[in-house]
């Protein structure tokens, strides 16, 4: 059987270099981005994971507001351009819909700034999944735009040192 992958992607440009959103979106806590419900696709409520966040092989249990977590694997890192990860083995909401997600995050010049891109790559659960895989796609939109408006304030806000 053939599986369907629908694409799902949303940009946004910010002032600021790129290497700086690159070094301070890959280790930022999935709470201080994921912070909103969109339909089925609940906020981050914690992660489980050893270590800060940023090499291959790397897996955490990201755990949502309600029921629900998923496992992520982080696949590459291409300082400062891109990074990929993998999500799986989904619970809650999410498990009726997704069997799998390749996401990825990229980082392009723009102007002065840096243009940042996140792309989901999803295999739906199955026949019933893939027939509402563009309402899933709109709520995803939703979701992704709350997440890269987020992202603005975290990027422009001073960074804090330990």
């Amino acid at each position: 059987m053939r599986r369907t992958i629908m694409r799902m992607e949303q940009s946004r440009a910010y002032p600021v270099a790129i290497d700086e959103a690159f070094d301070r979106l890959l280790p930022l806590p999935l709470t201080e981005l994921f912070t909103t419900w969109s339909g089925p696709i609940p906020p981050v409520r914690a992660t489980e994971q050893e270590g800060v966040w940023g090499s291959p092989g790397q897996q955490r249990l990201v755990l949502f507001t309600g029921p629900g977590s998923v496992r992520e694997t982080l696949i590459r890192v291409d300082r400062p351009r891109m990074f990929s990860y993998e999500l799986r083995e989904p619970t809650g909401p999410l498990a009726l819909l997704v069997a799998r997600v390749e996401g990825q995050w990229r980082f392009e010049p723009a102007g002065t700034g840096v243009r940042i891109t996140w792309a989901w790559d999803v295999q739906p659960r199955g026949r019933v999944a893939r027939a509402g895989l563009s309402v899933f796609a709109w709520f995803w939109r939703r979701y992704a735009q709350a997440a890269l408006t987020r992202l603005e304030g975290l990027l422009l806000s001073p960074q804090v040192s330990d």
